[in-house]
Protein backbone atom coordinates (compact mmCIF):
# COMPACT_ATOMS: atom_id res chain seq x y z
CA UNK A 1 0.00 0.00 0.00
CA UNK A 2 1.00 3.41 -0.94
CA UNK A 3 0.72 5.42 2.12
CA UNK A 4 0.28 8.76 0.39
CA UNK A 5 -1.92 6.98 -2.16
CA UNK A 6 -5.10 8.91 -2.89
CA UNK A 7 -8.16 6.67 -4.75
CA UNK A 8 -10.66 9.57 -4.78
CA UNK A 9 -8.25 11.38 -7.50
CA UNK A 10 -8.31 8.03 -9.34
CA UNK A 11 -11.90 7.45 -8.95
CA UNK A 12 -12.95 11.27 -9.98
CA UNK A 13 -11.23 9.87 -13.45
CA UNK A 14 -13.84 9.33 -16.53
CA UNK A 15 -14.24 5.06 -16.29
CA UNK A 16 -10.63 4.30 -14.70
CA UNK A 17 -8.77 2.08 -15.50
CA UNK A 18 -7.99 -0.70 -13.04
CA UNK A 19 -5.57 -4.25 -12.84
CA UNK A 20 -6.90 -6.67 -10.50
CA UNK A 21 -3.54 -8.85 -9.92
CA UNK A 22 -5.15 -12.13 -8.74
CA UNK A 23 -8.50 -12.02 -10.34
CA UNK A 24 -8.96 -15.59 -9.96
CA UNK A 25 -9.73 -15.64 -6.87
CA UNK A 26 -13.56 -15.44 -5.47
CA UNK A 27 -13.14 -12.10 -3.64
CA UNK A 28 -11.12 -10.73 -6.38
CA UNK A 29 -13.28 -11.91 -8.92
CA UNK A 30 -16.53 -9.78 -7.10
CA UNK A 31 -14.35 -6.94 -7.19
CA UNK A 32 -13.57 -7.02 -10.85
CA UNK A 33 -16.92 -7.14 -11.69
CA UNK A 34 -18.53 -5.02 -9.14
CA UNK A 35 -15.72 -1.87 -10.34
CA UNK A 36 -16.89 -3.15 -14.31
CA UNK A 37 -20.31 -2.69 -13.08
CA UNK A 38 -19.58 0.77 -11.53
CA UNK A 39 -17.91 2.04 -14.95
CA UNK A 40 -14.31 1.25 -14.51
CA UNK A 41 -12.39 -0.32 -17.27
CA UNK A 42 -10.93 -3.42 -15.70
CA UNK A 43 -8.57 -6.04 -16.11
CA UNK A 44 -6.43 -8.20 -14.52
CA UNK A 45 -4.25 -12.07 -14.23
CA UNK A 46 -4.10 -14.51 -12.33
CA UNK A 47 -1.58 -17.88 -12.56
CA UNK A 48 -4.92 -19.37 -13.71
CA UNK A 49 -8.27 -19.10 -13.74
CA UNK A 50 -11.13 -21.73 -12.78
CA UNK A 51 -14.72 -22.36 -12.50
CA UNK A 52 -16.49 -20.63 -10.90
CA UNK A 53 -14.37 -17.62 -10.70
CA UNK A 54 -13.99 -18.43 -14.33
CA UNK A 55 -17.47 -18.11 -15.53
CA UNK A 56 -18.31 -14.87 -13.59
CA UNK A 57 -15.29 -12.78 -15.45
CA UNK A 58 -16.22 -14.43 -18.34
CA UNK A 59 -20.11 -13.12 -18.05
CA UNK A 60 -18.97 -9.48 -18.10
CA UNK A 61 -16.47 -10.09 -20.24
CA UNK A 62 -13.79 -8.76 -18.45
CA UNK A 63 -10.10 -9.42 -19.98
CA UNK A 64 -7.48 -11.47 -18.04
CA UNK A 65 -3.92 -13.24 -18.35
CA UNK A 66 -3.65 -16.54 -17.31
CA UNK A 67 0.32 -16.03 -16.39
CA UNK A 68 1.71 -13.52 -14.16
CA UNK A 69 4.43 -11.66 -16.27
CA UNK A 70 5.59 -7.48 -16.08
CA UNK A 71 4.32 -7.00 -19.81
CA UNK A 72 0.79 -7.67 -18.31
CA UNK A 73 1.41 -4.89 -16.48
CA UNK A 74 2.96 -2.55 -19.15
CA UNK A 75 0.22 -3.49 -21.04
CA UNK A 76 -2.32 -2.56 -19.06
CA UNK A 77 -2.37 1.20 -18.84
CA UNK A 78 -4.02 1.17 -15.37
CA UNK A 79 -4.76 3.75 -13.23
CA UNK A 80 -4.52 1.48 -10.29
CA UNK A 81 -3.32 -2.18 -9.10
CA UNK A 82 -5.41 -4.10 -6.71
CA UNK A 83 -3.24 -6.90 -5.50
CA UNK A 84 -4.27 -10.29 -3.99
CA UNK A 85 -2.74 -10.46 -0.77
CA UNK A 86 -1.79 -14.08 -1.85
CA UNK A 87 0.46 -12.49 -4.11
CA UNK A 88 4.32 -11.11 -3.32
CA UNK A 89 7.93 -9.82 -4.75
CA UNK A 90 8.09 -13.68 -6.07
CA UNK A 91 5.32 -12.43 -8.55
CA UNK A 92 7.32 -10.58 -11.47
CA UNK A 93 3.85 -7.97 -11.80
CA UNK A 94 4.31 -7.28 -8.26
CA UNK A 95 8.04 -6.65 -8.24
CA UNK A 96 6.96 -4.98 -11.64
CA UNK A 97 4.37 -2.48 -9.85
CA UNK A 98 6.68 -1.73 -6.91
CA UNK A 99 9.68 -1.21 -8.34
CA UNK A 100 8.05 1.68 -10.52
CA UNK A 101 6.17 2.66 -7.31
CA UNK A 102 2.63 2.19 -9.45
CA UNK A 103 -0.47 3.14 -7.49
CA UNK A 104 -1.62 0.02 -5.81
CA UNK A 105 -3.84 -1.00 -3.24
CA UNK A 106 -5.52 -4.29 -1.31
CA UNK A 107 -8.54 -5.42 -1.87
CA UNK A 108 -10.54 -4.32 1.27
CA UNK A 109 -9.39 -0.43 0.73
CA UNK A 110 -10.73 -0.77 -2.63
CA UNK A 111 -13.48 -2.18 -1.89
CA UNK A 112 -13.92 0.40 1.04
CA UNK A 113 -13.30 3.44 -1.30
CA UNK A 114 -16.09 2.20 -3.79
CA UNK A 115 -18.18 1.56 -1.07
CA UNK A 116 -17.78 4.42 1.27
CA UNK A 117 -20.96 6.66 0.80
CA UNK A 118 -23.12 3.66 1.62
CA UNK A 119 -23.57 1.67 4.60
CA UNK A 120 -21.24 -1.07 4.78
CA UNK A 121 -22.46 -3.95 6.61
CA UNK A 122 -19.21 -6.87 7.19
CA UNK A 123 -19.31 -9.93 8.16
CA UNK A 124 -16.89 -11.52 9.69
CA UNK A 125 -15.88 -15.52 11.76
CA UNK A 126 -14.73 -17.94 11.36
CA UNK A 127 -17.24 -20.15 9.77
CA UNK A 128 -20.91 -19.20 7.47
CA UNK A 129 -19.40 -15.86 6.14
CA UNK A 130 -20.30 -16.96 2.61
CA UNK A 131 -23.52 -18.37 3.57
CA UNK A 132 -24.65 -15.03 6.10
CA UNK A 133 -23.27 -12.68 3.80
CA UNK A 134 -24.80 -13.88 0.87
CA UNK A 135 -28.25 -14.29 2.58
CA UNK A 136 -27.67 -10.36 4.04
CA UNK A 137 -27.08 -9.79 0.28
CA UNK A 138 -29.92 -11.54 -1.01
CA UNK A 139 -31.91 -9.91 2.02
CA UNK A 140 -31.30 -5.90 0.83
CA UNK A 141 -31.18 -6.38 -2.50
CA UNK A 142 -34.54 -7.12 -2.19
CA UNK A 143 -35.92 -4.23 0.23
CA UNK A 144 -33.32 -1.95 -1.00
CA UNK A 145 -31.60 -2.60 -4.02
CA UNK A 146 -28.64 -2.46 -1.91
CA UNK A 147 -25.10 -4.08 -3.13
CA UNK A 148 -23.04 -6.67 -1.90
CA UNK A 149 -20.34 -9.16 -2.34
CA UNK A 150 -19.74 -12.95 -1.14
CA UNK A 151 -17.25 -15.56 -1.01
CA UNK A 152 -19.40 -17.89 -2.94
CA UNK A 153 -21.62 -18.07 -6.30
CA UNK A 154 -25.07 -17.04 -4.91
CA UNK A 155 -27.12 -19.66 -7.21
CA UNK A 156 -30.71 -16.62 -7.07
CA UNK A 157 -27.74 -14.72 -9.30
CA UNK A 158 -25.27 -16.93 -11.28
CA UNK A 159 -22.36 -14.88 -9.97
CA UNK A 160 -20.56 -13.61 -6.37
CA UNK A 161 -21.77 -10.30 -6.68
CA UNK A 162 -24.78 -7.57 -7.20
CA UNK A 163 -24.42 -3.52 -7.64
CA UNK A 164 -27.68 -1.52 -6.93
CA UNK A 165 -28.70 1.73 -5.89
CA UNK A 166 -29.40 1.50 -1.97
CA UNK A 167 -28.34 2.29 1.05
CA UNK A 168 -26.13 -0.95 2.16
CA UNK A 169 -23.09 -2.70 0.65
CA UNK A 170 -22.57 -5.95 2.14
CA UNK A 171 -18.71 -7.36 2.17
CA UNK A 172 -16.95 -10.64 3.99
CA UNK A 173 -14.65 -9.21 6.45
CA UNK A 174 -11.84 -11.37 6.79
CA UNK A 175 -9.22 -11.83 8.97
CA UNK A 176 -6.51 -12.25 6.67
CA UNK A 177 -4.00 -9.65 5.76
CA UNK A 178 -4.76 -7.25 3.48
CA UNK A 179 -1.45 -7.22 1.32
CA UNK A 180 1.57 -9.14 1.16
CA UNK A 181 3.10 -6.09 3.36
CA UNK A 182 0.22 -5.31 4.77
CA UNK A 183 -0.57 -7.82 7.74
CA UNK A 184 -3.38 -5.37 8.59
CA UNK A 185 -6.98 -7.78 8.51
CA UNK A 186 -9.39 -7.04 5.72
CA UNK A 187 -12.01 -6.30 7.95
CA UNK A 188 -10.47 -3.08 9.52
CA UNK A 189 -10.25 -1.25 5.79
CA UNK A 190 -14.40 -1.66 5.88
CA UNK A 191 -14.87 0.92 8.86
Amino acid sequence: MIEDLNLEDIFSKANPNVYFVGIGGIGMSAAANIAEALGFKVSGSDKGIYSPTKEVLDQADISYFTTYDASNVKASGADLFVISAGENFQNPEVGYIIQNNLPHCGLAQFLYNISKEKLRVVVTGTHGKSTTAGLLGYLLQNLDDSSFMAGGVLQAYDRNFYVGDGHYFVFEGDEYKEEFDDPTPKFHYYK
